[in-house]
């Protein structure tokens, strides 16, 4: 009974020690859930508030040019089209807006109809824009190649889940057209 009776209070600090670990835990545990639901969901909406105040088509002094845009289905027909504005940077950063609509008929084109902002980059005459810069689950991706007369490549859909649809594009400069 001596033993019993030394032992009862060593297992009861063990006990205590173990159920503190576990609160402890707990606690750190409910924590990192609600922060990951906070970010993820401040990060589904438009961030177009924290927005920078740049000129619509860039930095003072970059490279300004106006294309025609045309985005086609996975069927080759026209999907979108209207009007994109560059502003080339020094350090090969892109910015500026777009202006676009659907033809009636398109389907799976996510959102690149209606207007925006714009950002990219060009390396080695490769461009990748981001129709949607302040957003960060639904995008269209425009990878391409930058030449003197053109600008062409494939446009990307992407969403939560990934690549959703694509097609080819194609963009003209204005100046070229008249």
């Amino acid at each position: 009974m001596k033993h019993a009776v030394l032992l009862a209070p060593m297992a009861a600090g063990r006990h205590r020690r173990f159920r503190g670990d576990v609160m402890i835990y707990l606690t750190r545990l409910t924590s990192l859930i609600f922060a990951a639901f906070f970010v993820f969901s401040d990060g589904c909406k438009d961030l177009g508030e924290a927005e920078s105040q740049a000129s619509p088509s860039g930095t003072p002094g970059a490279i300004q040019t106006s294309y025609f845009y045309k985005a086609y289905s996975s069927d080759g027909s026209v999907a979108v089209s209207g009007r994109i504005d560059l502003g080339l940077s020094a350090d090969s950063t892109l910015s500026g807006t777009w202006t676009l609509i659907a033809t009636s008929d398109a389907k799976n084109i996510g959102p690149q109809v209606g207007s925006g902002r714009l950002a990219g980059n060009v390396h080695s005459a490769r461009v990748f824009i981001n129709l949607s810069p302040n957003i960060v689950d639904n995008n269209v991706f425009l990878n391409g190649t930058l030449g003197s007369n053109s600008m062409s490549g494939t446009w990307t859909w992407s969403t939560l889940i990934g690549p959703t649809a694509s097609g080819k594009f194609e963009a003209i400069p204005m100046a070229v057209l008249t």
